[in-house]
């Protein structure tokens, strides 16, 4: 488990360490690696849980492999790693309908707008600059 960096963005420093168990895993247990792909969901989907406002908890809610990233989220709950309150809030929000989902949404910031990019444009090139339009001679 070296090469971490401080100041390292979360989400490639979350991928390293997923491998890095995965290889340290794999020296004492036999994990057939078609078992990685669901691996590497429900640990990705972690950070997923604390995102409560919009519509990304519907669409957690829709992920194949929600069910398991849920179970893994409330043993982290369980065991003190994270409050217990947001394995609260995700049972309570997985079994209410969708009224009910709506007004338990957080109060998102004013979502930024994207600047859209302005396109720049090319320099027309000239007939005879062009290769395309050289005679042939």
């Amino acid at each position: 488990m070296s090469g971490y960096k401080a100041g390292e963005k979360n989400i490639p420093a979350l991928h390293r360490a997923m491998g890095d168990v995965l290889a340290a895993q794999r020296r004492r247990l036999a994990i057939p690696r078609r078992h990685d792909g669901v691996i590497f969901d429900i640990w990705s989907m972690q950070p997923r849980f604390l995102a409560r406002a919009g519509r990304k908890p519907f669409r957690l809610l829709e992920h194949a492999h929600f069910s398991a990233a849920y179970d893994f989220m409330l043993l982290r709950c369980e065991s003190g790693e994270i409050d217990a309150e947001l394995g609260q809030w995700w049972q309570t929000f997985k079994n209410a309908d969708n009224a009910v989902r709506e007004t338990m949404l957080l109060k998102d910031a004013p979502t930024k707008r994207r600047r859209k990019r302005r396109r720049t444009s090319k320099p027309e090139s000239t007939p005879a600059a062009s290769p395309v339009h050289q005679e042939i001679s």
